[in-house]
């Protein structure tokens, strides 16, 4: 399976994410009393969970990446995007499970040559390494 082509979706979503921040910013700068871009977690978090521009999943991805206590809200932007990024792929993966399941399946029943549905684990990987819909790479 192919990821998406991190420059193509930046073009999809940049426009989209450049609004959302200058409506979320204005939060930022209230809260931001030292006026030097930096607001706590808890404020971060405040933040982002009472915004209607942003959907559950992205909150709560924004949230859970959060590892400092501060949080320089000029990146915010880039962090929206990364954060769309990861649930575009996830996704992706998701919708295309099924058809991996019956690749690999397919190649698994290769292996069973007495059709009784079990197969070693040698077999196993045997199967799973020529099943082309679990290589990361085109060839």
């Amino acid at each position: 399976m192919k990821h998406p082509n991190p420059d193509a979706l930046k073009l999809i979503y940049w426009d989209e994410i450049q609004k959302t921040f200058r409506l979320l910013k204005y939060h930022f700068n209230q809260i931001d009393v030292n006026k030097d871009g930096v607001v706590s977690l808890q404020h971060f978090k405040n933040i982002v969970r009472m915004t209607k521009f942003l959907t559950p999943k992205e909150k709560n991805l924004l949230i859970r990446l959060q590892k400092n206590d501060f949080i320089t809200y000029s990146e915010f932007q880039d962090m929206l995007y990364n954060v769309r990024y990861e649930i575009a792929v996830s996704e992706m993966m998701e919708s295309n499970m099924s058809k991996l399941e019956g690749a690999i399946l397919k190649e698994f029943a290769k292996e069973d040559k007495d059709d009784t549905g079990e197969i070693t684990v040698l077999q196993a990987e045997e199967a799973l390494n020529r099943c082309k819909a679990l290589s990361l790479t085109p060839f």
